[in-house]
């Protein structure tokens, strides 16, 4: 192969490398990502499936938090249907009401009774329920971890679980029982409201907890993938100049090989 062939194509091959690099430039300045060696695809990849679980997680939290925002609702119209009838049985319990009366009251007592488990009944979502006679405890997955859960405790509100569900004040009833029973119903109502909202709490502190860690990682990620865009415009220009001087060399040796030619013939 004579010099000028060897020239040509060295210079070729080096447009060629230029004009791959600036395909990879522009790509780059496209994305804003840059190249990433196997090493660094790696770290990226883990912690980006990191950063999908933790969606996941906080996923989890807020369906929980729906949970319990309306076993809390259920919970506050159940405490005060509960004190009117604390409040019913305390006028049924008073000597100067009549039997006719106690009568009348025992049946605003019993449709009171009725409501508390129809609102304890539709106290779910997705079938999900805290509160009523059968709810069991709700486990959420809160973390990457298997065993990074957070526990909200059922608490069952339903008329027999109160104690409440064979009370009668009416004129062959007890309403002085009812008032006892009544008070330690409204108890148990209390303690169930704290115990959600102490559970809400948890699951707050948990969901800020992985929204910042969430935010570190995708942060991470982002020095790790981010181009400089300002060193790679300087590169493009630099690679567009190589080009260029390649591109004058390839014509400089064409231009030889045709005085050659044209003085061999």
């Amino acid at each position: 192969m004579n010099v000028e062939a060897t020239m040509r194509n060295s210079v070729l091959s080096s447009i060629h490398r230029v004009d791959t690099k600036m395909d990879s430039v522009a790509e780059q300045l496209s994305t804003g990502k840059r190249e990433l060696n196997a090493a660094e695809k790696g770290v990226v990849t883990r912690l980006n499936a990191d950063v999908s679980g933790y969606a996941a997680a906080t996923s989890n939290i807020n369906k929980s938090q729906g949970v319990v925002s309306v076993a809390q609702a259920a919970l506050e119209s159940v405490a005060d249907i509960v004190s009117e009838m604390k409040k019913l049985a305390t006028q049924s319990a008073d000597g100067s009401t009549s039997a006719g009366d106690k009568d009348k009251l025992q049946e605003t007592f019993a449709s009171l009774m009725s409501q508390i488990d129809d609102l304890v009944g539709s106290a779910e979502i997705d079938g999900v329920n805290l509160i009523s006679a059968a709810a069991t405890d709700v486990v959420t997955q809160v973390g990457l971890s298997a065993t990074d859960q957070f526990t909200i405790s059922a608490q069952k509100t339903d008329v027999t679980t109160l104690g409440i569900n064979a009370l009668d004040i009416g004129s062959g009833g007890d309403a002085s029982a009812a008032i006892t029973a009544l008070e330690t119903a409204i108890g148990s109502v209390s303690a169930s409201q704290s115990s959600l909202s102490a559970n809400n709490v948890g699951l707050e502190s948990r969901e800020k907890t992985i929204l910042s860690l969430s935010e570190n990682l995708s942060e991470t990620v982002s020095s790790i993938e981010d181009a400089n865009l300002e060193q790679l415009r300087l590169d493009l220009e630099q690679l567009k100049t190589q080009k260029s001087v390649d591109l004058f060399l390839i014509g400089v040796i064409n231009e030889q090989a045709t005085s050659v030619l044209s003085i061999m013939r």
